[in-house]
């Protein structure tokens, strides 16, 4: 390994500390979404048991069977979580009768920590390193996986037990994998093995996630056929197949064990949703009124909560006319439609208690490894602007972090109404520190912008150090 790559490797580190260290000053409240999944993650490590029962009156994302009731969501971010709550529950137990109380949160946060948080860090330290090795750019993949991970709704999707932000993750992770050919035959074929694991698992964590995945993977089998020989791209294939097989093996068994069949979703048998029934699973066509309102309403408005949006969509159209780029811009851009006509056809586009668009949250992840892509050929006179952008999109996402990722569901103009005001008066509820001192005040910030500081610190440090690592135009 050479200094220059060694030197990116801790550089990675540091952005995965950040991030992680970011997500872990946060705990959000308590939801039906997910008690409903951590439900199951308490039932399976302590009694090995599917069912929820005894969970079904605190939530009301259930799903009702002859033998009880079981939570209605993909499983494997209730899987995922297990072996925290293996931990945990050696020292305390979590039970129905804990729920609201300080065991329930810390338990509801390990768990999101140990998930959402981890794997988000992990994915953008992830494209930091992919970016910098494509661009030779150590800027340019600071600013795509800093924005990843601080300037779009990951940033608080990464504190709540949804999964939104771990399907987006993985989603990124198997895109990746897949993407960087350096190295031998056998770690190849180990890194399209990882990538088909990924997609198999952000499948079983968010079932949306399954159209993206065959959209990455169909881009990955024509990239293969028009480019490798037939040997190597049945090996690739073969690996990454069988990574999927494995990483969506947990969903399929246990649909089976609690639905009756691998492919029975536990959304056939929610309760008190009846819009479920219409369309597929509540999709139907997707309306242009509900697409304005995702981008630009103020009820659900992604703009409003995400400015970076802008500079995403402005690098996109920089990046779709390099021939380099123009397989990874196409990926992006379907990518991203499915997502956007997925939710504007949802019967409950709306998701309930959000703060923003939470199912547009596994969208961002390959526009901003496009803004790291194509930051170098940038115009100079852009990048400021672009960087202003993406610096007030940070403290919009810190706003919604701090105050509450769960807003009401009938307020109408949640930003302006709710989290502006609660955020400039100090009343950071979802702060970890909050929980320890409840009183408004701005310095429950302290924590996570003495992180920030330290992270920019240990940056210039290790960027100033080694010579041979070149900062790329920019």
């Amino acid at each position: 390994m050479t200094s220059g790559e060694a030197s990116r490797f801790r550089l990675s580190a540091i952005v995965f500390f950040v991030l992680f260290a970011s997500y872990a000053c946060f705990a959000q409240h308590p939801n039906w979404n997910s008690t409903s999944r951590l439900a199951l993650t308490a039932q399976l490590s302590q009694h090995g048991e599917l069912s929820i029962n005894g969970y079904e009156k605190l939530t009301g994302d259930r799903a009702s069977t002859p033998s009880g009731y079981y939570s209605d969501k993909a499983p494997s971010m209730s899987l995922l979580a297990v072996p925290m709550s293996l931990l945990v529950t050696r020292f305390f137990t979590i039970e129905p009768d804990k729920f609201g109380t300080r065991w329930w949160t810390l338990y509801m946060y390990l768990c999101t920590l140990s998930v959402a948080g981890f794997f988000s860090a992990l994915a953008a330290a992830a494209m930091f390193l992919f970016v910098s090795r494509t661009t030779a750019s150590i800027d340019a993949a600071l600013i795509a996986s800093l924005t990843f991970g601080l300037a779009t709704p990951m940033f608080g999707w990464s504190t709540v037990f949804f999964g939104h932000a771990t399907a987006a993750a993985l989603l990124l992770l198997g895109f990746i994998a897949w993407q960087d050919g350096e190295g031998g035959r056998w770690l190849r074929i180990a890194r399209f093995f990882a990538g088909g694991l990924a997609l198999g698992v952000a499948t079983g964590v968010e079932f949306p996630t399954a159209i993206p995945a065959a959209i990455i993977g169909v881009a990955m089998v024509i990239r293969l056929l028009t480019r490798e020989q037939l040997a190597t791209t049945a090996q690739l294939l073969g690996a990454a197949l069988l990574g999927g097989v494995i990483g969506l093996a947990p969903t399929l068994i246990y649909n089976d064990a609690a639905f009756g069949s691998p492919l029975h979703l536990g959304y056939s048998n929610v309760v008190g949703f009846d819009g479920m029934k219409s369309g597929f699973f509540g999709i139907g066509l997707p309306s242009i009124g509900v697409v304005k309102e995702l981008l630009v309403g103020s009820y659900r408005g992604v703009l409003w909560f995400c400015p970076a949006l802008i500079v995403l969509i402005a690098a996109w159209c920089f990046a779709v006319r390099q021939r380099a780029l123009r397989e990874v811009s196409i990926v992006t851009a379907l990518v991203t439609a499915w997502y956007l006509f997925y939710n504007a056809g949802y019967i409950y586009w709306d998701g309930g208690w959000s703060t923003g668009p939470r199912f547009l949250t596994p969208a961002f992840g390959l526009p901003c490894l496009v803004l790291g892509l194509v930051w170098p050929s940038l115009p100079n006179r852009i990048k400021p602007v672009f960087l202003a952008v993406i610096g007030l999109s940070v403290i919009m996402s810190l706003a919604a972090v701090s105050v509450d990722m769960a807003a009401p569901e009938n307020d109408k103009n949640p930003l302006l109404n709710f989290i502006l005001p609660s955020f400039l008066s100090g009343n950071l509820t979802s702060t970890l520190s909050y929980y320890v001192l409840p009183r408004p005040s701005i310095l429950h910030l302290v924590p996570i912008l003495a992180i920030w500081a330290l992270g920019l610190l240990l940056i210039a440090r290790e960027s100033s150090r080694d010579e041979p690592v070149r900062r790329g135009a920019g």
